[in-house]
């Protein structure tokens, strides 16, 4: 089993619980990229590792389309579910990896990856690839943790 195998199963059997994080779908991140990069209602947007959406849902009422994509079909399926429920017709799931993201270049006018970065095996590649599918003059939306240096402080956050 590849790392990417590995993502898969860990995030499928996790991706009822990313519904209802209060981190992934409240957290301090998510509004302050929202008000930060303050989307245009005629962008295309695209949300890399979207876990069960919240950043793509967030988006989804200020831009014109945004497309979530993720490794794993769970997330995608949650993903697919809140924006239902919300009546966000704007919202396409696509599964996808990170580091070979399958659009053409310059596609986007906005790219987000929030609270997932961390987890890339290759970031250099991912972030390659999300220039490389963001329009000129476009906007990168990141947030993501840093690292806890001390060894039980660590051990408590990755728990």
């Amino acid at each position: 089993m590849d790392a990417k195998d590995r993502v898969r199963e860990q995030f499928g059997r996790a991706a009822a619980a990313y519904a209802t994080s209060d981190v992934h779908a409240r957290g301090d991140s998510l509004t302050m990229l929202v008000d930060l990069i303050q989307p245009a209602a005629d962008w295309q947007a695209l949300d890399v590792a979207t876990g069960a959406g919240h950043t793509a849902l967030a988006m989804a009422g200020r831009v014109a389309h945004v497309v979530a994509t993720d490794l794993t079909s769970e997330m995608l399926a949650e993903t697919a579910k809140l924006a239902r429920e919300r009546g966000l017709a704007n919202v396409e799931t696509r599964t996808a990896d990170a580091e070979a993201l399958p659009f053409p270049d310059a596609s986007f006018q906005l790219v987000t990856c929030r609270l997932a970065f961390h987890h890339f095996t290759r970031p250099d590649v991912a972030v390659r690839e999300f220039a490389r599918v963001l329009a000129s003059g476009g906007v990168l939306g990141f947030a993501d943790n840093i690292a806890v240096e001390d060894a039980q402080g660590a051990a408590a956050y990755n728990a």
